[in-house]
């Protein structure tokens, strides 16, 4: 197989995907009886996905609010290109929930998630410290609410804008 080449999924793997996208611990049984296909073919197709880097991880959804926390979007705005210990420092921090590189007006998007907003205050004070003159701006919002839109939105709804997930 070449390396980073484009992979077709057909309409079997796009479902298979959409329902471990809504439950990875359903059993295969399941996930076959829904698909009208054998067990051993639902087996067989997460097993192919899983060699070729489709499927990296099985993980959790975590519901931050209901263990106290407050998420939060921050966004920097770097003077230079940050050295790998300001890097290292942001994605071992742990508060720091993701962290992307993005374009636009700002460098970096992290998500946070703090207990109290003083230890926000904290960490962003913590760079400005360490890291002086490297951030030239910063946004922060709340996040009020996540929705989530799966798989299934991607690949099996003709109408996206008529999609209706188990968060509306």
């Amino acid at each position: 197989m070449v390396k980073n080449a484009l992979l077709k999924l057909d309409m079997i793997d796009k479902k298979i995907l959409c329902e471990l996208d809504e439950n990875c611990r359903q059993p295969l049984q399941q996930i076959a009886h829904k698909l009208k296909v054998s067990r051993t073919v639902v087996g067989y197709r997460i097993k192919q996905m899983e060699q070729q880097g489709v499927i990296t991880k099985y993980i959790s959804s975590l519901n931050l609010g209901k263990l106290g926390y407050s998420t939060y979007k921050l966004y920097l705005k770097l003077h230079y290109a940050p050295e790998q210990e300001f890097l290292d420092y942001i994605l071992g921090h742990k508060a720091v929930l993701h962290a992307l590189k993005i374009e636009g007006d700002y460098d970096y998007s992290l998500s946070v998630a703090v207990k109290k907003i003083k230890e926000l205050d904290h960490f962003m004070s913590a760079i400005k410290t360490k890291f002086k003159g490297l951030v030239s701006d910063y946004f922060v919002s709340l996040v009020v609410y996540t929705k989530i839109f799966k798989a299934r939105k991607l690949w099996l709804v003709s109408n996206p804008s008529k999609y209706k997930s188990n968060y509306n």
